[in-house]
């Protein structure tokens, strides 16, 4: 059950990801249906090259660890980076920004999947796999009529990022303690990012409206 819960959750964090830059794309460099096609192709090669690298790894569990907790830093720092770089970057350089994020975040996250199907083995394949088109279904619901509206960009990304933190605690070994204790620092500082979010809207609103863009 544990493998199945984080393969819906990691599914679940991936879609908003994906969804959150996409919106971030439009409303910085305009034109929304290229921002969205192009966000959606990007991502599903990503996806495509992490499941194909996500194989043959001798410590499934250490690496999946490894992976969530480097999604857990590259999406925020890489959201907040973007809308930081549009204050004094012209498209032309936020557009390869933009894409090198999504491609990347593709990757990590496309990497998972096999690695939770290696861990549950034959039985438990097509549940994990199951479990992974639901949690996208339930992104792609969440995301316009709960998550964009009620906590925006930011929170919105945050609070997928620290469900994605959230979720290594259920692959840590039940006498793993000290490994536990480490990734609590995750869920921490994603908190106090989140508890932040009005600040640093404010503060991007400001400068925008400003006249440096």
């Amino acid at each position: 059950m544990r493998l199945i819960a984080s393969s819906l959750i990691l599914a679940f964090c991936g879609l908003v990801y994906e969804l959150v830059l996409a919106q971030t794309m439009s409303v910085l460099l305009g034109n929304s249906y290229l921002q969205y096609g192009l966000t959606i192709g990007l991502f599903m090669a990503g996806l495509g090259a992490g499941a194909y690298c996500g194989e043959g790894f001798k410590e499934p569990r250490s690496r999946l660890l490894r992976l969530q907790s480097t999604l857990c830093v590259v999406a925020p720092l890489g959201f907040l980076t973007l809308w930081l770089a549009a204050l004094w970057l012209p498209a032309f350089l936020l557009w390869p920004m933009s894409c090198a994020l999504i491609t990347t975040i593709g990757f990590i996250t496309g990497q998972e999947l096999p690695l939770l199907m290696h861990l549950a083995g034959e039985a438990g394949r097509f549940p994990v796999l199951s479990a992974d088109y639901f949690g996208m279904l339930l992104a792609s619901v969440a995301f316009p009529y709960f998550i964009l509206p009620r906590l925006g960009l930011l929170g919105g990304l945050c609070t997928a990022a620290l469900l994605n933190a959230l979720s290594i605690q259920l692959l840590i070994d039940g006498k793993a303690l000290r490994q536990r204790l480490i990734f609590t620092g995750f869920p921490a500082a994603l908190t106090f990012l989140l508890l932040c979010e009005e600040f640093i809207w404010q503060w991007f609103s400001h400068r925008y409206t400003s006249g440096l863009l």
